[in-house]
């Protein structure tokens, strides 16, 4: 069939309605009747809130061009992320000592 599933896009729609002028913040979101909003990506797909998959042509206009979720990309996110973490840590604690940090 060539009908998707749209109940959750739908609810997200109406969700971003109240926020954002016409729910949408990118003018070339695709609406039938609802925009589609990406739940995860890998390489050149991302599938969205419903489970829909789409082969992502506009590529999220260049600025992906190692592709969604590129595991070298992640893998030295989560390394800095997991070095920086003590450091946050004590940057919190320093700024807001009432907290008990």
């Amino acid at each position: 069939s060539d009908r998707r599933s749209e109940a959750q896009s739908a609810a997200l729609y109406a969700r971003a309605q109240q926020w954002i002028p016409d729910g949408v913040s990118r003018a070339t979101l695709l609406r039938r009747p609802n925009p589609i909003y990406v739940d995860r990506g890998e390489g050149a797909w991302v599938t969205d809130v419903d489970g829909n998959r789409y082969l992502d042509c506009n590529n999220n206009f260049t600025s992906l061009i190692m592709g969604h979720a590129n595991p070298a990309i992640v893998k030295a996110v989560r390394a800095t992320a997991a070095a920086k973490r003590k450091l946050l840590g004590e940057n919190v604690a320093r700024l807001f000592p009432e907290n008990g940090c």
